[in-house]
Formats: C-alpha cells, sequence, structure tokens
C-alpha cells in the first residue's frame, strides 16, 4: 500500500522599477524605462511511503555455514632424509593401494646386494656357531667314554682327562668366539644398512587411495619431511566446518539440513553431528539421510542450514521496518495526515527476515517499509 503526504507553498513576487535619467545635452530629455513584473508558479512537494500490515507468523533466525567432505584418516607420504635423489614412484592418482604397499623410492646403488651377501654371511656364522657346538659336545663325550671304559681310571688318567677337557673346551671356545664377533659385526652392519634402506623407502600405512602426488618427481632431490604424495581413507568419511562460533546452537542426535548444489554428490542431507565431545576449531557431521544415488566426493562442499532460534505464530514485521537509535527499537507510522510519525515499539526475537513485535503496535496496523 503507497501511502501520501502533501505539502504546498505559494510565492509571488513583484518587481518594480521605474528608472528617470535625465540627459542635458544642448538641451534636456527624458527616458523612462518601463515596470518589469516576474510571477512563479506554485510548486507542490510528494512524499511517497512503502507500507506493510502487521500480522501474525514464523520468526526465525537463522545462519548458512560452509562444509566440506573430508576423510576421516589420510596419510601425508614423505621421507625422513634429505638430500638424495628420488628413484622410482611407485603408483598414480586414483590407484587404490593396502597397507604395507611400497609407494615410492630413493636412490640405493648397490646397498641391496651388500645387505643379501651381509644377512648370508650372519646366516653362515650363525650355522658355524651352531655346528661348533655340537662338536664340543661330541669331543667331549667322547673324551669322556675312553676315560670310563679304557682306562683304569687312575689319578694319572684323570688328570689327562682333565687336561684334554681343557684343551677341547678351550678350543672352541676361541672358534666361539671368532663366530658370535662375526656375527654381531654382521648384525650392526645390517642395522645400518638396513635403516638406510627403510629411509630409502615409503609405504602405505593405511588402505586407501592415492589422492595427489607431487608432480616430476623421480630425479629430483627429496627433502626430508616434505610430503610428496597424499593418501586418503575413502572408507570413512565426514561432512566438517571450522566454525567455533555456532558449535553451542548444535544439540547431539538433533539433525540439520545440508544442501550440495554441484557435483556427483549433488541434492539434499540430513546430517548428525558427530563425535561431540572432540569438538574444538572443527566440527564433524556424519551423513543421516542422502539423495538416492548421490555419492559425494572427497573435498565436496555444501551448505548447512542453521536454525539459531525460532518465534511460532507470534506478531511480526519486516525486519526492514524496524530502527534502533540509544537502544531503543521504533518504526515509522503515518498519521492522519498522511505524515510519517515515529513509533516506538518492544522487539522480540530478529530474526534474518521478519522480528517478533512484543508491545507498540498491533495486528492490522501498518507501518513504514520504506
Amino acid at each position: 500500500m503507497v501511502a501520501k503526504g502533501t505539502s504546498a507553498k505559494q510565492h509571488y513576487a513583484f518587481i518594480s522599477m521605474s528608472l528617470m535619467l535625465l540627459l542635458c545635452l544642448g538641451g534636456c530629455g527624458k527616458q523612462q524605462v518601463a515596470q518589469q513584473q516576474i510571477s512563479l508558479e506554485p510548486e507542490e512537494e510528494q512524499a511517497l511511503f512503502e507500507t506493510v500490515t502487521v500480522d501474525y507468523g514464523d520468526v526465525t533466525l537463522s545462519q548458512k555455514i560452509q562444509c566440506t567432505y573430508r576423510q576421516v584418516e589420510d596419510q601425508e607420504v614423505c621421507f625422513t632424509v634429505s638430500g638424495r635423489i628420488i628413484d622410482r614412484i611407485y603408483v598414480s592418482v586414483g590407484d587404490m593401494v593396502h597397507k604395507g604397499d611400497l609407494l615410492a623410492e630413493l636412490e640405493t646403488g648397490d646397498l641391496e646386494e651388500q645387505i643379501a651377501q651381509t644377512e648370508y654371511q650372519v646366516q653362515r656364522n650363525k650355522l658355524l656357531l651352531d655346528q661348533n657346538e655340537r662338536n664340543l659336545k661330541n669331543e667331549t663325550d667322547q673324551l669322556m667314554v675312553q676315560y670310563t671304559y679304557h682306562t683304569e681310571q687312575t689319578s694319572e688318567d684323570w688328570s689327562r682327562k682333565e687336561k684334554s677337557l681343557k684343551e677341547i673346551e678351550e678350543q672352541h671356545r676361541y672358534l666361539r668366539e671368532d663366530y658370535s664377533d662375526a656375527i654381531a659385526l654382521g648384525e650392526a652392519q645390517l642395522a645400518v644398512w638396513q635403516k638406510q634402506q627403510d629411509e630409502s623407502r615409503v609405504y602405505a600405512q593405511i588402505d586407501g587411495v592415492i589422492s595427489s602426488i607431487e608432480r616430476d618427481l623421480e630425479g629430483s632431490v627429496c627433502v626430508k619431511d616434505e610430503p610428496v604424495m597424499t593418501l586418503i581413507d575413502t572408507s570413512e568419511c565426514l561432512f566438517e566446518t571450522q566454525k567455533e562460533e555456532y558449535a553451542s546452537f548444535f544439540k547431539e542426535n538433533e539433525p540439520v539440513s545440508m544442501t550440495v548444489s554441484i557435483g556427483t554428490g549433488k541434492g539434499d542431507y540430513v546430517l548428525l553431528p558427530y563425535d561431540m565431545e572432540h569438538w574444538g576449531e572443527t566440527q564433524t557431521f556424519s551423513i543421516e539421510e542422502q539423495p538416492e544415488g548421490a555419492v559425494p566426493e572427497v573435498g565436496a562442499t555444501g551448505t548447512i542450514f542453521l536454525i539459531m532460534d525460532q518465534r511460532e505464530n507470534v506478531l511480526r514485521i519486516p525486519s526492514a521496518a524496524v530502527h534502533n537509535a540509544d537502544g531503543k527499537d521504533y518504526v515509522y507510522v503515518t498519521d492522519d495526515t498522511g505524515m510519517r510519525k515515529v513509533t516506538y515499539v518492544e522487539a522480540g526475537l530478529k530474526g534474518n527476515d521478519y522480528t517478533e513485535i512484543l508491545s507498540g503496535i498491533t495486528e492490522g496496523e501498518r507501518v513504514i517499509l520504506k
């Protein structure tokens, strides 16, 4: 509805001027200047107002929050050393891998061959050490049999037996020490080389999909702890947002609406707050309901519609019609003459589109919107 307010002023101006000039040049003369009159026509000003009717309805305060579909678990694949050449990348983006799969490797020269040779030597020395212990037992047993059944077991026989036992044990002790030292040295060398080999290789720590790989890796120099690829576990994903200021408005087991506008996951969803006990800077949501056939991709974005407060069937007017000065809310109405005047109101919930009115105006009244 449009209300009109009118103000008019009429202005009349009359200007008269007479000028008499007497010129005397060889005589007297007169010249008259006629009177000139200027008249201004009346002006009319009009003020137009757009008004709305105070009515009953719902008032909602809501907030749109952007969220992103993220995997619960991922792995940033890095080497643990710097300055070495990256030799091989064994996977491509999109490959499915399993925990323990080899993903990439640095140049190692003949390290693998050295490890194999040393492992062989260690195993051989362990076998020789074991054989030495068996030989010691056999020789000792033979000596005891000979002493028991082929001597008179006199004191001289006993002394010879003890001397022979000592010689046998000493001989095998030297062999035992040699083999043991060789095994220890070999295992120490293996530990060094195996550490180098472990540092040269990176493995999948989870089952998942290779989501990204840095470009031109093969032949480049690695940097310690710098990611070369990312592996994500797509078996469990959640929508997440980082709006800590709105976290208190969500309630456990209370569903919220969310919409994905583009991509394979396009459609309207119902989400539930997930693991709220561990909410901090990041808030997570699981999918309760999703559109049939929709498959959201990792990285897809959506919009959560959060209702922060709501009033049902209350007296209301559009929020654009409510003004505030010095902490007091007021509206504009028109009087009987069509002129604008201020009416103070008590406002309740101030929603996105409407504001609840507690007092000051009544249903059916009209207020100025603009």
